[in-house]
Parts: C-alpha cells; structure tokens; sequence
C-alpha cells in the first residue's frame, strides 16, 4: 500500500521518507519508454526509486526528491516543482 506518510499510525512498520513525484498526464497507452527513461536517468545518478505505473501516468518515489529534479531538469526535461502548501500533509 502506498499512502501519505501522515497517514500510517506511528507504531505501524513502514519504509518512510518517500517523496511522490508524477508525470504530468495523461499519458496515451502507445506511449513507451517513458518511465524507463526517467527512471534510467535516476538510475545513473545512483538514486533509488519506485515506480508505480497507473491507467493514465507515471509516478516515481525516491528519497531524495530535490536531487532527483535536479538530475532530470539537467538531463533536459521539465521539472514542475510543487510548493509546500501543497505537498504538507
């Protein structure tokens, strides 16, 4: 299961310290490669990801959320960075 961290009961077991970060979509189902790019681009940055795949995006969770921006806008994609009203909670 995959929730808000604040969310999960304190005394629960659970990997924390995610950051959510999505592919502005819809994406079209003929469209391929794009989450094997992004996430070969982190790879090679030597940072860990989970991908989850969904009817019409992509969304990546990492550890490390503001070098994975980083990383993507210098490989030449746009990185739309959230404000933290909007990520708080």
């Amino acid at each position: 299961m995959i929730c808000q961290e604040s969310s999960i009961p304190p005394e629960q077991p659970a990997e924390r310290g995610w950051a959510l970060m999505g592919c502005q979509g819809p994406l079209d189902f003929s469209a391929v490669g794009i989450l094997a790019e992004l996430t070969g681009i982190l790879a090679e940055a030597n940072l860990s990801v989970l991908a989850v795949a969904t009817h019409d995006t992509d969304y990546i969770l990492t550890r490390d959320p503001d070098t994975a921006c980083t990383v993507l806008e210098n490989a030449g994609h746009e990185v739309i960075r959230a404000n933290s009203s909007e990520t708080s909670s």
